[in-house]
């Protein structure tokens, strides 16, 4: 049985290849089961996590994740994950596969694969709301499949979103971080100066062509109590017409 690690999984799955790879998976559909939980500790809020799908004549796969919220106060990963791949007809385990890294790439380009449907096939901003481990993915990965010139970058952590603007930056991708969330969804034409990228021109925001709702690729939380969005977010959500949603 194969061992395959994170740093393997990202270079097996580079996302000019995974999204049209995803784009043809959810064509041909899988038998996918609700996802099973299992409380391990009610004080702490550990659980476990067990998702099964497989297709009829070829792949079988599981993935385990263990939540252990307390491992934030030890300095450890409070989710980790496993995916365990095995043959549809037989049952021989294949192969087992670093579930954090593949989870964070089919997230991933699932988002751009959505836009791809739902964006302007000419946008060319990006707005990446949190600047975790998916966040970090989301530009490279949406230049895959459109024009990106420049992205905007919000995080409830100020330090967090400047540091991934300067990563950005870095590499040649106008960046802004913005603290306003509702003003930066609201925003649909856009004339950014920043270092190495100027323009007089007003760029176009990747939104849906249907108005009048934004599409926005919101990652779950798992753990119990957790919030990724501030209320900011979720008034924007909940009444695109007065908080300026994009038309």
């Amino acid at each position: 049985m194969l061992t395959i690690t994170a740093d393997d999984t990202a270079r097996a799955l580079a996302f000019d290849t995974l999204i049209p790879a995803l784009r043809e998976g959810f064509r041909r559909g899988a038998h996918t089961p609700d996802r099973h939980t299992h409380s391990l500790d009610e004080n702490s809020g550990a659980s476990l996590l067990l998702m099964p799908s497989w297709s009829d004549d070829a792949y079988l796969g599981v993935k385990l994740v263990t939540i252990f919220p307390g491992n934030n106060a030890l300095g450890r990963p409070a989710l980790s994950s496993a995916y365990i791949l095995s043959s549809a007809t037989t049952g021989e385990h294949l192969a087992v596969l670093d579930g954090d890294e593949l989870t964070r790439r089919r997230t991933t380009a699932t988002s751009v694969l959505a836009a791809s449907y739902l964006a302007r096939p000419d946008s060319e901003v990006l707005l990446v709301v949190g600047a975790g481990h998916i966040g970090r993915m989301l530009p490279a990965a949406y230049r895959s499949r459109f024009d990106l010139h420049t992205v905007l970058v919000h995080d409830t952590d100020p330090a967090a979103a400047q540091r991934l603007a300067d990563t950005l930056r870095a590499n040649g991708l106008g960046t802004e971080v913005v603290t306003d969330l509702a003003t930066a969804t609201a925003r649909r034409h856009h004339q950014l100066r920043h270092p190495g990228h100027h323009t007089d021109h007003p760029r176009r925001v990747a939104a849906p062509r249907h108005p009048p709702r934004p599409h926005r690729q919101l990652p779950a939380a798992h753990a119990r109590g957790r919030r990724r969005l501030p209320p900011t977010v979720h008034r924007v959500h909940r009444h695109p017409d007065r908080a300026g949603g994009i038309r």
